[in-house]
């Protein structure tokens, strides 16, 4: 009995159709608002507050998703507290390049001090989030803290 399939034109097709469930940049997307809630919650509360699954739910996902973007807690820990220090380090540079002469650290500290930044605890300076596990560091956030080091006039060497 021979049946004849004219609708389809290859197995590929088919296959196409239902791998495709979401877009080509999904993963990224969602490894970013991960690591978005991340750097907000390690600020806030500091290092020993991010766990799995409270995450996970403040990014709307499930905790069985979380592996298939992170190896481990401490490597979601260590990218989220590079991303919130590549964001501030990004705003020091601003202010930097605004200053005035060799008026670029006191801008910093002027900004760093301000009410406004102080309040701000989510995106603010992620340094005081490491006061509260100093002695439990890994070497890869240290690493972080010299990749994002500021240079240029007028900064300390």
């Amino acid at each position: 009995m021979v049946t004849e399939y004219a609708a389809v034109e290859s197995v590929w097709d088919i296959t196409e159709q239902y791998t495709m469930r979401y877009s080509k940049g999904h993963r990224d997307e969602t490894a970013a608002r991960i690591l978005d809630h991340a750097s907000v919650r390690i600020r806030e509360q500091g290092l020993e507050s991010i766990t799995v699954t409270t995450l996970m739910k403040m990014a709307g996902l499930t905790h069985g998703g979380f592996y298939s973007h992170f190896e481990s807690r401490d490597d979601l820990i260590d990218q989220a507290f590079a991303k919130a220090m590549e964001s501030s380090v990004e705003v020091w540079r601003r202010i930097s390049d605004r200053a005035d002469g060799g008026q670029c650290l006191a801008s910093i500290v002027e900004f760093y001090l301000a009410e406004r930044h102080r309040l701000d605890v989510g995106n603010g300076c992620a340094l005081p989030a490491l006061t509260t596990a100093a002695h439990r560091i890994v070497d890869q956030t240290l690493g972080s803290l010299s990749r994002n080091r500021c240079e240029g006039p007028g900064w300390p060497r």
